[in-house]
């Protein structure tokens, strides 16, 4: 039996299935140039961004760096990247990983991988182990940019550890930020003093710069002791906690037994802390401040403070 086309004389039309590839291969030859043109661009703006942050005495160093990622995204590999900052202090870490899709270049994810090391003027190289970080970025045009990190098991040899860290800053103003912490399983150990353990912590506010920072609510606990409250601080010119907190708790003698051996009180100031205490009773709301480089609760000063950094 002959074909319906040639019993019917209609020629026969290959372009029908032409078509549709030829389309793709158009649309494909389109997205390879924008991908290889966004990734010069990026590339180059990179390479501006390092440039300008030398200027400003921190460097990025890579064993070895490569771009990539066609054709669905940009990538940026760096192996055991080095920044370097003003007066000598270095940060060593794992491969740095970063990872933007090609469809949407102002979210940026960076993945790092620990140990890092980090190297203070005139002190041995620190060592902080952590799985992997990751840090996500997007970015708006003139808004700073909503920034998030989570990093788990973080320990440091002689500091102690951290079970899950979770840090996200968002733009409040355009003089302003929000941020959000949030920590669970911390054990930390000043040198010559007894660990600080807490089950989880929590922490959010505003800040206008590092040294300015309203915080509107913070809340820990361990075990059966709860802290809540609020407040303000910033740093002096010494570089020393200033502000006031109103914090509430279900404990207050035991709050006070877990800061004891952190505060450098005098037998006189510890016998009046415990007056105060055996006043007001186990649940209490009290006002924490720092001025001048004194902790005081209440008008009863508790102890000194030391710089910062």
């Amino acid at each position: 039996m002959m074909p319906m086309s040639e019993m019917t004389g209609k020629p026969k039309r290959p372009w029908k299935m032409i078509l549709p590839l030829a389309g793709f291969i158009l649309l494909f030859a389109i997205w390879s140039a924008y991908w290889f043109f966004a990734n010069s661009a990026a590339q180059a703006l990179v390479a501006r961004e390092r440039e300008k942050l030398a200027r400003q005495g921190a460097n990025l160093a890579c064993d070895e760096e490569s771009w990539g990622g066609f054709p669905f995204r940009f990538e940026f590999s760096c192996k055991n990247p080095v920044v370097t900052l003003a007066e000598g202090r270095t940060l060593r870490s794992g491969t740095l990983l970063v990872v933007a899709q090609a469809y949407n270049p102002t979210h940026i994810i960076a993945l790092l991988d620990g140990p890092t090391h980090v190297r203070l003027p005139q002190h041995a190289a620190e060592v902080i182990n952590h799985e992997r970080l990751i840090a996500s970025a997007k970015f708006r045009s003139n808004v700073q940019p909503q920034i998030s990190v989570a990093v788990k098991n973080i320990v440091h040899q002689t500091w102690g550890q951290v079970k899950a860290l979770q840090v996200d800053i968002r733009p409040a103003s355009a003089m302003s930020n929000e941020f959000s912490m949030a920590l669970d399983g911390v054990n930390v150990a000043p040198p010559d003093k007894p660990p600080i353990v807490l089950d989880s912590a929590h922490v959010t506010g505003t800040f206008a710069s590092e040294q300015d920072i309203a915080v509107t609510a913070i809340a820990t606990a361990k075990a059966d002791i709860t802290l809540n409250g609020r407040g303000h601080v910033s740093l002096d010119p010494q570089r020393r906690v200033t502000g006031q907190f109103t914090l509430e708790t279900n404990d207050l003698k035991g709050v006070m037994a877990e800061l004891d051996p952190h505060i450098h009180m005098s037998d006189e100031t510890r016998a009046g802390v415990g007056a105060m205490l055996a006043f007001m009773g186990k649940k209490a709301k009290v006002k924490l401040s720092a001025q001048d480089g004194q902790l005081f609760i209440g008008p009863l000063k508790i102890g000194e403070l030391l710089p910062v950094y």
